[in-house]
């Protein structure tokens, strides 16, 4: 994979934080994710309450697109209460939605792992 320079990196924290866990060893791109997002507000007596965000996501590697997925997720906003994510999960599961049993990097892999093989 593309070597990964992180030492011009804008962020300091990111930086820093990532090349304390790496021990200064150089990062090797392996797997790319395109991810393309929508977010609407949930509203709730006029206050927005909570977002959802529809990410098309798309993963690369060596310019071969190996797998395309949707992910809804469902963040609580400050004026939200927690049950509301209770009652949007349930609409949500009505019409044939379940829960991801793995993050989109953990998918990413899985894909990776499945194409070298």
């Amino acid at each position: 994979g593309t070597e990964i320079d992180i030492e011009h990196w804008g962020d300091d924290n990111a930086r820093a934080l990532v090349m304390h866990i790496t021990e200064g060893k150089r990062l090797r791109e392996t797997v790319e994710l395109r991810q393309m997002r929508g977010e609407r507000d949930v509203y709730s007596d006029g206050d927005p309450v909570a977002r959802l965000s529809m990410d098309q996501v798309q993963v690369w590697m060596k310019g071969k697109q190996l797998d395309e997925f949707y992910v809804l997720e469902v963040e609580l906003l400050p004026h939200g209460e927690p049950e509301i994510l209770e009652e949007i999960c349930i609409v949500l599961e009505s019409e044939g939605l379940r829960p991801l049993r793995l993050t989109k990097l953990e998918r990413a892999f899985q894909a990776a792992e499945s194409y070298m093989h």
